[in-house]
């Protein structure tokens, strides 16, 4: 069975591979949630789930570079001369905390932290199941120091009934000048999904929500047995383009509720589903071809043209800032290597600048201050010696005048220690509008420091002294 739109046939069969695998982590179906109970009771300090609000620290510690760091320190790397104050929490209100034996995953976060032009915050976290699957999302008030929780996507979309349902959000929703946040989720199971629940499955589903009204729908399911793991909205011309698990790429004019296009690109194009860089200046959305070839690629979703061109990129697109520098080239970083470098979309030229943390690093998302002078990541550094093996993650600035590093705060020892927090990769970073507030979505645990391992998404709010950013 297929299904056709404008003559571009997408595949029905159960597709295994498209899903993630995390074979390097913790075997975490050998946990019993049993286990990761009594890690919550043994390793949660202070008790943070009873407690409400966020707990509030500044602390000189944050500025003490970890024993682990010393050795291979990066060269130029500075250190801030005064210590942020943080507001930490973790994620309340996901429902269930802990699952049955036979249909467990871990919470988790995968996708943006979307700053809103009425002053807030918003993020998702979902269970990662396929059977009775949940996925919320979160507005975060830095006035009230809380957050609230503002959308059941499970409710909204039908999936109690059907029993099955999506457990991911991992594009970058983006909100419209009236306030609408468009948002499609994702369909990727951990553990993987029997043919009976792929079968039952229809596909991922498009939802739009109103920041002022409050008020969300559900927009159905728009290609049948697709999901999206990539999609980024032009909120000045209302196309949302999304790349699916088979890099199937999907455009969505939301001002006319309509698609646009749904289809493969053309041969020899294979779209990245980790990235879609979107220029703003032109509506143009960029990657690298997956194909082998390293040749820059850019749709038009004015005229549904893909061009694929002469000029290589060395690096894979990962995560950008938002708008042109004035030199009209974006920030981009890459996933495993680290690398920071410049991309100019008019001449396709690529030119590395410096990398995250010594050439290594992973941060899926990084933000930029309006000014352009300040780029915010936390650097992924994976330690292994004959007795420790977890990473770091220091909150490090980029100075894009001067392209030098400055370690805002090492987080990682000083949350452990006192709230038995670890850390892992954050998916979800968001800056305020005067640069002054870094919110932060962290994917970690309550757990012993060795090993990664998830399950406790946590919000961490940095607020950056006026002095580091001048």
């Amino acid at each position: 069975i297929a299904f056709s739109l404008s003559g571009t046939v997408f595949p029905q069969e159960f597709v295994p591979w498209t899903f993630e695998t995390y074979d390097s982590w913790v075997p975490w179906e050998k946990v019993t949630e049993v286990e990761r109970q009594k890690w919550n009771e043994e390793y949660n300090k202070k008790d943070l789930y009873v407690n409400s609000g966020m707990v509030t620290d500044t602390s000189k510690q944050f500025l003490d570079v970890p024993d682990a760091l010393k050795a291979e320190w990066p060269e130029g790397m500075e250190i801030a001369v005064t210590p942020p104050t943080i507001e930490f929490a973790p994620v309340r209100g996901i429902d269930p905390m802990y699952f049955p034996e036979n249909n467990k995953s871990l919470w988790s976060n995968w996708a943006g932290v979307i700053p809103a032009v009425n002053g807030k915050f918003y993020f998702f976290e979902g269970d990662h199941r396929a059977q009775n699957s949940h996925i919320y999302m979160w507005e975060y008030d830095p006035e009230a120091h809380d957050y609230t929780r503002v959308i059941d996507f499970a409710t909204l979309c039908g999936w109690y009934e059907r029993g099955v349902g999506d457990s991911k959000i991992h594009g970058e929703p983006g909100i419209m000048p009236d306030g609408t946040m468009w948002i499609l989720t994702y369909w990727d199971p951990d553990p993987k999904p029997t043919m009976e629940q792929y079968n039952t499955w229809p596909g991922s589903h498009l939802v739009k929500y109103n920041i002022h009204t409050d008020r969300a729908k559900d927009m159905g399911v728009l290609i049948p047995k697709c999901g999206w793991p990539e999609f980024r909205l032009d909120t000045h011309r209302g196309k949302l383009f999304a790349v699916g698990f088979r890099n199937e790429v999907l455009c969505y004019d939301v001002n006319e509720e309509r698609v646009t296009y749904c289809g493969y690109p053309p041969a020899g194009i294979v779209w990245d589903n980790r990235c879609s860089l979107l220029d703003p200046d032109t509506g143009l959305f960029w990657c690298r071809a997956l194909d082998g070839s390293n040749q820059l690629v850019s749709f038009d979703p004015q005229t549904n043209l893909f061009t694929k061109y002469e000029e290589t990129s060395p690096y894979r697109l990962r995560t950008y800032t938002h708008k042109r520098n004035e030199d009209g080239s974006f920030w981009v970083t890459t996933k495993g290597s680290g690398h920071i470098f410049k991309f100019w979309p008019d001449s396709r030229r690529v030119e590395l600048i410096t990398n995250q943390w010594n050439n290594q690093g992973y941060c899926p998302r990084i933000a930029m201050s309006e000014d352009w002078k300040y780029i915010y990541y936390m650097a992924g550094i994976d330690y292994k010696d004959d007795k420790e093996e977890y990473r770091y993650q220091p909150v490090v600035q980029f100075n894009t005048v001067t392209n030098k590093r400055k370690v805002i705060a090492f987080v990682t020892d000083y949350y452990f220690k006192k709230y038995g927090y670890v850390m892992m990769i954050p998916f979800g970073m968001g800056l305020s509008k005067d640069g002054s507030t870094l919110v932060i979505n962290l994917n970690g645990a309550f757990k012993p420091r060795i090993q990664p391992f998830y399950g406790n998404p946590a919000l961490m709010v940095v607020h950056i002294p006026k002095n580091e950013r001048e």
